[in-house]
């Protein structure tokens, strides 16, 4: 394959440029790197949205729109847009251009159907029992500021009286306000560190709305800083750009102490007459804001993070840099048709590559290794015979109903009788199949219903129209306790012989080896839809990921406060835990190395006496203060002992009986050595002291699984669980 050139003489000329102003201001800032596009042709909007639209221009910075709020001119910034649907009910969306609201507004831009239909089970959860504010803050690795820029009697210092909500201990609708602006930077403080306060300039204002539409707000970094070659600290790429938060936190220092670092302003006007009436902020911290209600928590989650770096600033319509220096984000974003990652490829291809569906991943270490425990599997039938039809059919998944079973449905596909199931079904093959009927003619939720009643395990209704993707399946359904799902009307027809002569069967569920949103090897997809959106596509992560994530581009109602695979991402970026400040990622300096032996080895008798040895060392240069062994022993294993050692300060109980639930201490270089007495009862062999301890390391709030081969692993991170193997045998 052809290689591209890397331009060298621009990253020369950035080299030698910053080289010589390296005596006298270290980093370079580089300045705004997004300019407003202008506004396309088209057919006007009415005149409510079209002051919507001339807001997002003022928001983002457009010269002629009037000043961009908080002395910023707009870089990086994006916009989080709202409309109703036919129901009266939010639909919010990330923005970072004109074209992009417009083609929002004119209806021309909307989440899929099925993103934004929430499962059965969610109705019913109950809400989230929020963190006070207080103990977030007391274990955050960072400092938050949340700059007040609003005057008297507005915004955060509105006197209007309001009712504690949902944790918020606010009396007042500005005190709310403000204290869920001071949530949403406590959770981002308790998962990120820096020595360098982090300032984020934030205000309610006036801004447009209609009855149906309008600005929520907008957010992004002030500024983005490069380091040079000669200077660039330990874990920063030089000669790359990155947000001035990040660079501060990588510098150690303050580079622009006069300008703050992340600005954030918010409407004022939502849920009041003639603005989005129907629905209203929330101000609770427990994600509990109802089917009308917008989660400001979450809104400012998704906008904080793109301030703190989740954003790329590559135009993805020309693949141009927006100022001599690559930037941080080109150093995670793969293309896997090029085979090479966005800092290694040249402008057209990048252009290219933000148009392609499904070929842009995140493939940074931290996402990639997250993924697998927070991308749920694709939702598919699996025809198992007969063999000419074997293979995956993806299916859609109905907003009733259960969910999918993680463990495969397996049955007959048996036809419906009559073929739309909006009557009582009259064949008895029914009876425990997975049923196939057409859509349309009555209500899905009533097709389920007569399905459940003749017995059926499942019901997958096929399209009536050639459309290119299974159909949105919408419905009440309370009273459903089938699986639903839909698949294509070319599908149904490949199928529908096999199943009319009672050869068809398959499995219905979800498919863990497939992970929804991301690619075979585990790395999360990126949003880039055909009609690239030029500051949205590949700055988000794809709207395919299931469960919903935090920073897609449309917000989700289901969201909460998870930061799910976002803070993965920003660690990737530079955003990792230095608890120690020495500019070196925490993972990579608590290290510990687990061995096991197992005597005697080979096959025993039972009643045997069998002597387990576990040993665990810090190897890293990082102390460790809570390790725990758990889940110790299989059911086969007799009476147990055991006894444990220390060494190089490592502490902990001297022994027991039965399973090891112990708390240890483990300084850098420390170790501890656990032997194991235990006899084999009947049935019992070598294969019974397989896999007999786990090790979890509660240093943070990660939890991990990972089965390990070796005789002896590292563990690059301070909060892995690890499946101990035995030794020989």
């Amino acid at each position: 394959m052809h290689q591209p050139p890397r331009r060298p003489t621009v990253l020369a000329l950035l080299a030698l440029l910053v080289g010589l102003h390296l005596a006298v201001a270290g980093p370079i800032l580089i300045g705004p790197p997004h300019p407003v596009l202008a506004r396309p042709a088209g057919d006007p909007l009415p005149p409510a949205d079209q002051a919507v639209l001339d807001e997002v221009a003022r928001l983002l910075g457009d010269p002629g729109a009037g000043p961009a709020p908080a002395d910023d001119a707009g870089a990086g910034r994006t916009v989080v847009l709202i409309g109703v649907d036919a129901d009266g009910r939010p639909v919010a969306r990330c923005v970072g251009t004109l074209e992009e609201a417009r083609a929002f507004l004119a209806g021309e831009d909307q989440p899929f159907a099925a993103v934004l239909a929430p499962d059965a089970d969610d109705h019913a959860a109950p809400p989230a029992v929020p963190q006070p504010l207080a103990q977030l803050q007391a274990g955050a690795g960072a400092e938050i500021t949340i700059v007040n820029l609003d005057g008297p009697g507005e915004g955060f210092n509105d006197p209007t009286p309001a009712a504690p909500v949902g944790g918020n201990p606010g009396t007042t609708v500005g005190q709310q306000r403000l204290r869920a602006f001071e949530y949403a930077a406590a959770i981002w403080a308790s998962r990120i560190q820096s020595t360098v306060s982090i300032r984020i300039n934030a205000q309610f204002d006036q801004l447009s709305c209609s009855r149906t539409s309008g600005a929520l707000g907008a957010a992004g970094p002030l500024q983005s800083f490069a380091f040079p070659p000669v200077a660039a600290p330990p874990g920063a790429q030089p000669s790359t750009l990155y947000p001035v938060a990040l660079a501060n936190k990588l510098a150690g220092r303050d580079l622009s102490p006069a300008q703050n670092d992340i600005v954030a302003t918010f409407n004022s006007e939502v849920g009041k007459p003639g603005c989005l009436e129907s629905v209203g902020w929330y101000y609770g911290f427990d994600g509990n804001e109802g089917p009308f209600g917008i989660d400001l928590v979450t809104t400012l989650l998704h906008e904080f993070a793109h301030g703190l770096g989740f954003i790329s600033l590559v135009s993805p319509s020309t693949g141009q840099n927006t100022s001599l220096a690559d930037d941080i984000w080109n150093y995670g974003l793969f293309d896997r048709v090029f085979g090479r990652l966005w800092k290694d490829m040249a402008p057209d291809e990048r252009r290219l590559s933000a148009a392609g569906a499904n070929r842009l991943v995140w493939s940074g270490p931290a996402t990639r290794a997250a993924g697998p425990y927070l991308l749920g599997g694709a939702p598919a039938l699996s025809v198992e015979a007969p063999a000419e039809l074997a293979g995956v059919v993806p299916v859609g998944v109905a907003s009733f109903g259960p969910r999918l079973p993680l463990s495969l449905l397996r049955a007959q596909v048996a036809l419906a009788s009559p073929a739309d199931a909006c009557a009582p079904l009259a064949n008895s093959a029914v009876a425990g199949a997975i049923l196939l009927a057409d859509l349309g003619g009555c209500a899905p939720e009533v097709k389920a219903r007569n399905a459940q009643a003749a017995g059926a395990a499942a019901l997958l209704l096929a399209d009536t129209a050639n459309n290119g993707a299974p159909p949105p399946i919408d419905g009440p359904g309370p009273d459903v306790y089938i699986p639903v799902a839909g698949t294509t009307l070319a599908q149904a027809q490949r199928l529908r012989p096999a199943a009319e002569a009672g050869t068809l069967r398959a499995a219905l569920g979800i498919g863990l080896a497939e992970l929804r949103g991301a690619d075979d090897q585990g790395r999360p997809l990126m949003y880039t839809p055909a009609q690239v959106r030029e500051q949205s596509s590949v700055s988000h992560f794809d709207q395919s990921a299931t469960p919903n994530l935090l920073m897609e581009p449309f917000i989700s109602a289901e969201l909460g406060q998870d930061l799910d695979l976002t803070d993965e991402l920003l660690r990737d970026i530079g955003w990792y835990p230095d608890t120690n400040h020495n500019l070196v990622d925490d993972r990579a300096e608590r290290e510990l190395a687990v061995s096991q032996t197992v005597s005697p080895l080979g096959r025993l008798p039972a009643g045997a006496s069998v002597t387990l040895s576990v040993t665990v060392r810090n190897a890293g240069a990082l102390d460790v203060a809570s390790a725990r062994l758990v889940d110790s022993f299989p059911a086969r294993l007799g009476d147990i002992s055991w006894t444990a050692a220390y060494s190089g300060g490592a502490s902990g109980p001297g022994g027991g009986a039965g399973d090891i639930g112990s708390v240890l201490r483990l300084p850098a270089g420390s170790s501890a050595v656990f032997t194991i007495q235990t006899t084999l009862l009947p049935g019992g062999g070598p294969d019974a002291v397989v896999n007999v301890a786990r090790l979890l390391l509660a240093a943070d709030e990660d939890d991990r699984v990972a089965e390990n081969n070796a005789a002896a692993v590292s563990i690059p991170t301070s909060s892995e669980r690890l499946m101990l193997p035995m030794l020989g045998g």
